[in-house]
């Protein structure tokens, strides 16, 4: 399924809940269980997610936690930016980032798909 396609059906599938009641757009917090669960499968500070330096040690696990509160939330992409102290077009610029190198590396997406895994079992608990 291609970036865009997950997207559309991710904006649908939040549309539904929304419409049915289920589920309200999404809360600063849940930025901030996204980016602990990421910061933990990483094996780094949710704080250093913050820090305006780019090593690629925090650059990857910072933009994997962007494009997945993308993709996860019903926040908008400028409450996203200010969580991780960055601009809107940061978080597009991960977002397509994370995209286009699932699709060219497996091990990449794999490990990409159980971050969204751990996200959405810990977005469930919080719904609970």
């Amino acid at each position: 399924m291609t970036p865009i396609l997950r997207r559309l059906d991710a904006l649908e599938r939040r549309l539904l809940e929304v419409e049915n009641g289920l589920k309200a757009p999404a809360q600063k917090s849940d930025l901030a269980i996204i980016q602990e669960v990421v910061a933990a499968h990483y094996n780094i500070a949710p704080a250093d997610m913050l820090i305006k330096r780019r090593p690629s040690r925090l650059a990857t696990p910072r933009q994997v936690a962007m494009a997945l509160c993308h993709w996860e939330t019903c926040s908008c992409i400028a409450d996203i930016g200010h969580a991780f102290g960055r601009a809107h077009s940061t978080v597009v610029h991960a977002s397509k980032t994370v995209a286009n190198r699932c699709e060219t590396d497996g091990r990449y997406a794999a490990e990409v798909e159980a971050c969204r895994a751990k996200v959405k079992e810990a977005l469930s608990r919080k719904a609970a």
